[in-house]
């Protein structure tokens, strides 16, 4: 990780500790919500600044070293997307399953023949306290040369020629759907590009964030669970989370 990130965390570590908390009876009296909004806030400010900084700092050939306290990036499933780019969109993967948007029948990205490494993990994301639970999935690219801004592009393209599509959503609900991709105006990721995205059938609208970081690539997708979509808040949790993952990432 590159000095400004350790430095900030140094800091925000720094922080904390000095940090009194007031007795119990105070809690009581204040609540703890206002507390706990400023330090995730502080580690969201935190995370944004460095993924805008670390786009500019000079490529590393090795692994950087850990951070104490940062999340280790997890191994990633054995997801036939991980080697054959066909196999993160449809038609080779139900819609329900896709691990990059594909707002097209079919995609077909030139920037493809870019990439020298892909990673993809899925995970069951809580919040609100253990009350809400969300499928959710993130896929880490390393492009060589310029691959990572032409996939930027050739998505934005297929957003607008694509604003809806026809297909089946899931093995166990074979019924086909109509699937409507949709651009939201939004701020604050961070990285040298992202494009925010709604994927809509059924009623129900899911987040998809595709963030771009020097010649990587990230991709956030919400499944929701039980035909229900993940609320914002919670899904820009769990960006944050792969995020900071991705800052640490370097392919074996």
């Amino acid at each position: 990780m590159p000095d400004e990130i350790a430095q900030a965390l140094a800091v925000l570590s720094a922080e904390a500790d000095r940090a009194e908390l007031p007795d119990p009876a105070a809690l009581r009296r204040t609540g703890t919500r206002r507390t706990r909004l400023r330090v995730v806030t502080a580690c969201a400010a935190v995370l944004l600044a460095a993924a805008g900084t670390y786009a500019a700092l000079p490529r590393r050939s090795e692994p950087p070293p850990p951070v104490p306290g940062a999340t280790p990036s997890p191994s990633p499933s054995p997801h036939p997307c991980n080697t054959d780019p066909k196999a993160c969109v449809p038609p080779s993967v139900y819609f329900q399953d896709e691990r990059l948007p594909a707002p097209c029948e079919t995609m077909t990205n030139p920037s493809d023949a870019q990439i020298t490494a892909r990673e993809t993990r899925e995970a069951v994301h809580h919040w609100n306290g253990t009350l809400g639970r969300s499928r959710m999935a993130e896929t880490r690219t390393w492009y060589l040369d310029d691959g990572a801004q032409r996939y930027m592009t050739e998505l934005r393209q297929a957003l607008v020629a694509c604003p809806s599509v026809e297909r089946p959503a899931s093995k166990t609900d074979p019924i086909w759907q109509t699937v409507t991709y949709g651009q939201l105006e939004t701020e604050g990721y961070g990285g040298d590009d992202h494009i925010l995205l709604s994927r809509t059938y059924a009623g129900a609208a899911y987040f998809m964030l595709a963030l771009r970081l020097g010649n990587r690539l990230l991709v956030v997708i919400d499944y929701g669970m039980e035909g229900t979509g993940t609320p914002r808040a919670a899904f820009d949790s769990f960006a944050l989370e792969c995020l900071s993952r991705f800052l640490l990432w370097h392919p074996s």
